[in-house]
Parts: structure tokens; C-alpha cells; sequence
């Protein structure tokens, strides 16, 4: 099964073999009101917060949602986001995993996933992607 044949039916996805940034192609798809999942094989010019580059070569998971919540609530969704993902990982391996606030998971003090969190305002519109090594 697909990863996103598990999606809720009401969501729209995309999946793409290379792209620029699965946040702006996300961005660019959304259509309000929708929810929208962005799945790449590969990305050449991700990014984490504050404009840092994020490197996501083939074999690492690379997904951007845009999930139609309001402002105040997509601060709370990020966090349960962070977690969520530190608890599968955990699930995965021997080693410690924890969150290092505010989107950062990391096994034994090393990262090997980001959260980075955009809110579009004029859609009420949150843009969580995740890039997971």
C-alpha cells in the first residue's frame, strides 16, 4: 500500500519523482478549504527554518501537507506534529530519540528530522513539511 492510500479521503496528493520544495509545491496546489499532501522522491532546494537548506536526496522521506486550520491552532498542531513524529521514531530504534524545540527530532544528540511550520494567511492555511533522513 501507498503511503498516501492511508490519508483521510478527503485529501488531495501529489506525488512527485523531483521537485524544487515539496512546501512550495504544496503552496502552489493548495486549493482552500482542501487538505493536500506533497510526496517527493527527491527535492533540490529544501529548507528548514529561518532559510536553512535542507537536504533531501533520494531515500529520505520528504512530504509537505497544507491542512486548512486556523492560526491558533497551527502552533499546537506543530508541536503534536514534533512529537508524533519523535514517538515513531522511537518505535524504530534502540536509541534515545527527543524533540529539540521547536522541530527538530534527534536520535542519541543528532538530528534526523525537521518540521518546518508556514502559515498562509490569507487562506488560513498551515504548511507543515517534514523531511525525515
Amino acid at each position: 500500500m501507498r503511503p498516501w492510500q492511508r490519508l483521510p479521503h478527503n485529501f488531495q496528493h501529489h506525488h512527485l519523482p523531483i521537485c524544487s520544495s515539496t512546501q512550495d509545491e504544496a503552496r502552489e496546489r493548495y486549493q482552500i478549504g482542501q487538505p493536500l499532501v506533497v510526496l517527493a522522491d527527491e527535492q533540490m532546494s529544501g529548507r528548514g527554518r529561518l532559510g536553512r537548506s535542507w537536504e533531501g536526496g533520494r531515500g529520505n522521506l520528504l512530504v509537505s501537507f497544507a491542512l486548512p486550520i486556523s492560526q491558533d491552532v497551527a502552533s499546537f498542531a506543530m508541536m503534536i506534529a514534533a512529537r508524533e513524529v519523535a514517538v515513531f521514531v522511537q518505535g524504530l530504534v534502540h536509541e534515545k530519540v527527543q524533540v529539540k524545540w521547536p522541530n527538530d527530532v534527534l536520535i542519541n544528540g543528532q538530528k534526523v528530522a525537521g518540521i518546518i511550520g508556514e502559515f498562509e494567511q490569507a487562506h488560513s492555511c498551515l504548511l507543515m513539511g517534514l523531511g525525515m533522513n
